[in-house]
């Protein structure tokens, strides 16, 4: 409840108000910032993507250029408070426009915070009589779960005065009703596919942090195994240092290598629950999935859930169980999981990160169990190609392994469903 005592601390710490700088191997991306200075009469700036992908130093750059003043607020997860949010977004203001919002400010002070609705009215009327119009972005929004908070923000978006315009920097989508603001046009958003750093930008990304200009071959396995990231294309130049040799760096290049492996599981994955780490580890040995698929796997014998021929019933193949929650999850986190239709029916992981989670599951998984995973899907794909009638399992090791043991997940299959072995399983899965 939103009029519970006041949480707001006493000092504010002053770095969370600090646009971050530009460090030496920032890389201009013009047609970005033209689209974010194209986006700022609308309501709200939008900024998604997974860990990594630049989505501070983009909105760092923006600013930087930008004509009109702005503001910066860094979240953490002790701002997960009305109160504190409050007090840490008014601050914010005030070191751009001091002595703006002290009416709200004042309320804050209180034996009990007010009513929401109230603290959101006296904010935007103050906002109104702001000095000049103020942009204000919000970093790691993603740590933000309050209900109070996101409906304030979301009302403040809604019925801003043209002198705030609000920034939502974030790795998922906040609770600020984004589908109405967008088929209302309110709306400009910066994406993760925007965001991937295309072929020649990840030649003259290596250039500006002092290297020689890539060959063509490494450039495309560059540019292929961190499919743009840019965390990825900084930890690459990192590993890269000392070395002479392409092919061998070409060979490290991978989620598993310490860097990578060290990113992307303190910024990822250690931040997942447990049920979802446990989801990720067991579907990593799939090139392309769908729900029903990790079903099967979460159902393979030598862990916790079993799988019966009852559970494979058809019925389960066409309306799958907890994965279609978890992967609708996975999505909404922008978790380097890529849809493959337009359906959101088939996904892949990202190289790096698939690559990761397959070298944590062999390192904790025993052969028996990394073999009952490949042989449930295996199963998993030769019920589906046969009582799909689509026929072959040409493939049938991309698609349902890539842990060592596809083979036997492949003969499996081929031995209990004979007529699956003619027509075209790709046809009907999508292509990477």
């Amino acid at each position: 409840m939103s009029n519970s005592e006041p949480s707001a601390p006493n000092v504010l710490i002053q770095t969370k108000l600090s646009r971050p700088p530009l460090n030496r191997t920032f890389l201009p991306r013009p047609h970005l910032i033209q689209r974010l200075e194209d986006g700022h009469h609308r309501k709200l700036t939008l900024i998604s993507a997974p860990a990594g992908y630049g989505k501070s130093t983009l909105a760092s750059a923006w600013l930087d250029v930008c004509d009109r003043r702005s503001t910066w607020l860094s979240l953490d997860k002790n701002d997960n408070d009305l109160g504190t949010f409050l007090s840490y977004f008014i601050t914010a203001i005030q070191t751009v426009f001091p002595g703006c919002c002290l009416e709200t400010q004042a309320l804050l002070q209180g034996l009990q915070l007010p009513p929401v609705d109230f603290l959101t009215t006296t904010l935007i009327n103050e906002s109104v009589n702001l000095p000049e119009p103020l942009i204000i972005a919000l970093d790691d929004y993603h740590y933000i779960h309050n209900a109070d908070i996101h409906k304030l923000l979301g009302t403040l978006i809604q019925y801003q005065s043209e002198k705030l315009h609000v920034v939502v920097i974030t790795r998922q989508d906040p609770l600020l009703n984004i589908a109405a603001l967008r088929a209302r046009g309110q709306l400009a958003e910066i994406r993760v596919n925007d965001l991937r750093f295309y072929r020649e930008e990840v030649q003259r990304y290596w250039q500006v942090a002092g290297y020689e200009t890539l060959s063509p071959d490494l450039l495309d396995s560059l540019a292929s195994q961190t499919e743009g990231w840019a965390a990825g294309l900084y930890l690459a130049s990192l590993a890269f240092r000392g070395r002479d040799d392409d092919a061998d760096f070409e060979k490290t290049l991978s989620g598993s290598h310490q860097y990578v492996m060290s990113y992307l599981t303190d910024e990822v994955l250690a931040r997942q629950p447990e049920t979802v780490q446990t989801f990720l580890l067991r579907t990593s040995i799939l090139d392309r999935f769908c729900a029903p698929l990790c079903d099967a796997l979460l159902g393979a014998p030598g862990y916790p859930w079993t799988l019966t021929e009852e559970t494979m019933a058809e019925e389960t193949m066409a309306e799958s169980g907890a994965s279609q929650d978890t992967l609708a999850q996975l999505a909404e986190a922008n978790l380097f999981l890529i849809p493959l239709d337009h359906e959101n029916l088939w996904f892949r992981y990202h190289h790096l990160f698939q690559d990761l989670l397959l070298h944590k599951l062999r390192a904790e998984a025993s052969s028996e169990q990394l073999a009952s995973l490949h042989i449930a899907a295996g199963a998993w794909l030769g019920k589906w190609v046969y009582r799909s009638g689509v026929g072959s399992l040409s493939g049938c090791k991309r698609y349902g392994g890539s842990g060592g043991a596809g083979g036997a997940a492949t003969l499996h299959v081929v031995e209990q469903y004979p007529m699956a072995t003619t027509g075209t399983l790709s046809a009907s899965i999508p292509a990477r």
